[in-house]
């Protein structure tokens, strides 16, 4: 009869990898920060563009109207 295989040592991750993988996602996380702050102000700024376009365009046909 032969039972499965037994594996000597324990399964898993070290704690020396776990470190590493901790710091790259630290770095990572650094690094996506800043840029996705960066990119929200432009997107108000394109929100408010349009908002002032729409006004305008409003405004235009409510004069040749009157």
């Amino acid at each position: 009869m032969t039972g499965a295989p037994v594996r000597s040592g324990t399964a898993g991750f070290s704690l020396i990898e776990m470190l590493v993988v901790l710091a790259v996602l630290g770095l990572v996380a650094s690094l996506a920060v800043p840029a996705l702050g960066n990119l929200l102000p432009g997107q108000r700024l394109d929100g408010t563009a349009s908002a002032v376009a729409g006004e305008l365009t409003r405004l235009r046909a409510q004069a040749r109207r009157t």
